[in-house]
């Protein structure tokens, strides 16, 4: 499973912009679901994200033994500026899982 500067929640997100919990109607708690999961997990996340704050994705990264945290200088969907520090990863993440075969 691989995370593009994910949130915690639904709530947790929309709480930042002062947004009631009583208009989320759909709370989609990624920190539940993840907890739960058995598979390998990486979390790519800008330290520079003013959307969803890298927090969001540190405290993600700390539910789960099988997730990998990659903190990345950029911002929110601008990971793509700095294409192989993204794509690194993420070859290397995927060909560990072998669902690659290789980290090219």
């Amino acid at each position: 499973l691989v995370l593009d500067s994910p949130f915690t929640s639904v709530a947790s997100f929309a709480a930042a912009y002062l947004v009631p919990p009583s208009i989320v109607k759909h709370p989609f708690r990624t920190d539940r679901v993840l907890a739960s999961l058995s598979c390998p997990i990486l979390i790519i996340h800008g330290t520079r994200d003013t959307i969803i704050p890298i927090e969001q994705g540190r405290t993600l990264a700390t539910l789960n033994p099988r997730t990998t945290m990659v903190e990345l200088d950029a911002g929110h969907l601008d990971l793509d500026r700095v294409p192989e520090a993204y794509w690194g990863p993420i070859r290397q993440f995927l060909a560990k899982a072998g669902v690659v075969s290789g980290a090219n």
